[in-house]
């Protein structure tokens, strides 16, 4: 790149690290999506033949047509394309150019795909298989059925869970305290479940402190078997095992999966989409409201199933012909 394009990147991403809270993951999705940008500025217009202020629509446009000719999920394109945009407001707001070129231009409208989610039966074959393994009493089952049920009680982030110490939890009053991916601090709630799932790891937990005196994380939530915190991979491992309750139907399915699943079961029981919303943590109602499409779906479902005049298969009758003559 040439020295003002690559000196107009660095400092915007200098300016989302200092100046923003993002979390890690956030940033370095930046940094891949915008160096995408000027490396294909660079193809089209000739390297160190340019800068930002010689951008056009034009350009932007041909920079649309090449993520979509990568074969990218279209989440992935939005979100491109999205980090171009917040670039050139940068590069506005710094003096580097007049104009917000991609501002300019109409975004483009993809459908976004309905999250996956278990159902309330799936759930239940999930808990009841976790929890006939922690009847055996052994450490790892006895963590991995409170994990499981912490996630859905509460509706936390995989990134929030493994981040937890005890010091953040309330067993008596059923809250915890967690950290999103803009490291904001907020409040969420677990019901009895979750709570007595969580007291019987404690006590698992403390047989272990007991056991390994030395080399063992005491501040940690969740640990593993060598006394470590448990990492969000280990987490989603833990989550794949017991998915063989399910079967097939278990396919496809990640923990986050979990905090859908909490989100649509809330809003089918008549919860309030802003109340859904704060228990997420989303800062966008838009963010939320895309549960409440899934929550339709499951009723015009229901509707065709059980309706014995919703479907043409529960026909009986047939209006006589109109007499013509």
């Amino acid at each position: 790149m040439p020295g003002k394009t690559a000196s107009g990147v660095t400092d915007f991403l200098r300016h989302l690290d200092k100046g923003r809270s993002l979390s890690s993951n956030t940033l370095i999705a930046y940094r891949h999506d915008v160096a995408d940008y000027p490396t294909f500025l660079d193809s089209i217009k000739g390297t160190g033949s340019w800068n930002f202020s010689d951008v056009n629509r034009a350009d932007v446009r041909g920079f649309l047509g090449y993520l979509l000719r990568r074969n990218l999920s279209m989440r992935s394109v939005a979100r491109e394309l999205a980090a171009v945009r917040s670039l050139h407001r940068y590069l506005v707001n710094s003096d580097v150019v007049a104009t917000n070129v991609p501002r300019l231009m109409g975004s483009p409208k993809f459908a976004r795909p309905l999250p996956r989610y278990l159902s309330h039966q799936q759930m239940g074959d999930l808990f009841a298989h976790a929890s006939e393994r922690a009847l055996s009493g052994k450490f790892p089952h006895l963590r991995n059925l409170a994990i499981v049920e912490l996630l859905y009680s509460s509706g936390i982030r995989l990134s929030e869970l493994t981040g937890l110490n005890w010091s953040d939890m309330d067993l008596v009053g059923r809250s915890g305290k967690v950290r999103d991916k803009g490291n904001k601090e907020r409040r969420v709630y677990f019901g009895e479940h979750a709570s007595a799932a969580l007291s019987l790891y404690r006590e698992a937990l403390d047989n272990l402190k007991v056991r390994r005196r030395r080399r063992i994380d005491r501040t940690a939530l969740w640990l593993n078997r060598r006394g470590g915190r448990l990492t969000p991979r280990m987490v989603q491992k833990v989550f794949t095992g017991l998915l063989g309750a399910i079967g097939a139907a278990g396919e496809g399915l990640t923990v986050h999966s979990l905090r859908h699943a909490f989100a649509t079961h809330l809003l089918d029981n008549g919860a309030g989409i802003r109340h859904v919303q704060e228990m997420l943590g989303h800062e966008s109602i838009s963010t939320t409201a895309l549960y409440t499409h899934v929550s339709m779906e499951r009723i015009k479902e229901a509707y065709h199933e059980a309706h014995p005049r919703a479907s043409s298969a529960n026909v009986r009758w047939n209006p006589p012909a109109h007499d013509r003559t």
